[in-house]
């Protein structure tokens, strides 16, 4: 199930809309039974309005129209983003007549659209400030390479709680990905800002993207944020400029349902581990007890039993190798960054097993099966090729090289916790 934090409604009949004269594509009615009808379809259970740049003159009668809308029956409206001129004078007594619209959940101001320096204005940071103390909350929608005007306005306003939308608006299409990059682990420094998954399918070649154009800089916003501070947008209609909102729901169960090439590993050696786990606890301890009672009393064990526990104790003595490596493999992106990470874990769990038939076969007393070194250094030449082919995303992999500060940072924050001396 799916929250909307980010849908537009655009009622021509009742708002103007001056910016939509200059997108055809979008400068049409889309109105909430439009959306409602598809909310349905993909599992969306509560929207979040997103203001629509009107008129000035329209922002209140937009959070009346929206207010209309939230009392239909079994209405998605769950509140609403204002929009709101924090350059302007008069945006205190703007913020005194919000306060009494229990709708209102926060407000945006699109910077984009202005020139850069109206956010470095005193005046608005003041504006900005005020929310402080406030419910409500500040949506940043600004150009990518406005993120450092951006984390400079978050700085003026360390109180205020920040919700960045469509990961920054990255420039996709012009494959902008260093800078923007960057930008997003600076900006992701400040706890007070959470960023929004929303609207980044409009921002690829609308008719050539394909997912691996589009997962780096969702990817790219998940590392740098944490699963704590993401929340998920549509970005309706706004997101049919690249496909619409079957694919932009499609494309977000992809990359939060299908595992990373380290979650993959790690979740393999899990199931390995829980079929050795099961083989003890299932079958070899219960058949020992059943044994050994057997023998208490006087009885002959079924030999049945013995041969059960040992087959399930050979089969773990030959999973121990490849669950090793897999659960350890976190520690080695050589092994699950690869685009052939998949065929890595097919040769560990091959050569596991043909390493422990060397031992096997010695402590029987057999001839040691030499050949068994040959196959072990064939497999691991391969991984080694394998490796070397570089990672699924050559975006992520020309990313630029972090800095010690950064490198610190995640050391400190996901290796600490178990390396750090006690």
């Amino acid at each position: 199930m799916l929250f909307d934090t980010h849908l537009h409604l655009i009622y021509p009949n009742r708002l103007r809309y001056p910016w939509l004269n200059d997108v055809p594509a979008l400068n049409k009615p889309y109105q909430y039974e439009d959306y409602e009808r598809d909310a349905a379809r993909f599992g969306i259970i509560g929207s979040m309005h997103m203001e629509v740049d009107v008129a000035p003159e329209d922002i209140k009668a937009e959070t009346n129209l929206v207010k209309d809308i939230q009392t239909l029956p079994k209405s998605l409206i769950r509140g609403a983003i204002s929009a709101c001129r924090p350059e302007e004078e008069g945006f205190a007594d703007f913020l005194d007549w919000a306060s009494d619209q229990t709708l209102i959940k926060g407000f945006r101001r699109v910077l984009h659209v202005v020139p850069d320096d109206v956010s470095r204005q005193s005046g608005f940071r003041n504006n900005i400030n005020r929310l402080s103390t406030t419910r409500f909350t500040y949506d940043i929608c600004c150009r990518a390479d406005q993120l450092y005007d951006a984390i400079d306005l978050v700085d003026a306003c360390p109180n205020v709680r920040f919700v960045l939308d469509h990961c920054g608006v990255p420039d996709i299409a012009g494959e902008g990905f260093d800078p923007w990059a960057k930008a997003m682990r600076d900006l992701a420094k400040r706890p007070n800002v959470t960023a929004k998954l929303s609207g980044i399918i409009a921002y690829g070649d609308p008719q050539n993207w394909t997912i691996e154009d589009i997962r780096p800089y969702f990817d790219q916003t998940v590392d740098s944020f944490g699963t704590d501070r993401i929340i998920w947008g549509s970005d309706s209609p706004v997101c049919f400029l690249g496909g619409g909102l079957p694919t932009w729901v499609a494309l977000t169960y992809a990359f939060t349902h299908v595992l990373s090439g380290r979650g993959a590993f790690n979740q393999i050696g899990a199931i390995i581990g829980t079929i050795m786990v099961a083989n003890v606890f299932a079958v070899i301890i219960p058949n020992q007890k059943k044994i050994v009672a057997a023998l208490l009393a006087g009885e002959a064990p079924d030999p049945k039993l013995g041969k059960a526990g040992k087959e399930r104790s050979v089969h773990n003595n030959y999973l121990t190798l490849p669950v090793v490596v897999l659960m350890i493999s976190n520690h080695y992106p050589l092994l699950f960054g690869t685009r052939y990470n998949w065929a890595i874990v097919a040769i560990v769990l091959a050569l596991g097993p043909v390493i422990r038939h060397f031992f096997n076969e010695r402590h029987k007393g057999h001839p040691s099966p030499w050949w068994v070194w040959g196959v072990a250094a064939a497999g691991m030449i391969a991984i080694l090729l394998l490796s070397a082919a570089g990672p699924r995303d050559a975006k992520a992999a020309a990313v630029a090289p972090p800095s010690f500060a950064e490198v610190a940072d995640i050391v400190t924050s996901r290796c600490s916790m178990c390396h750090a001396t006690e």
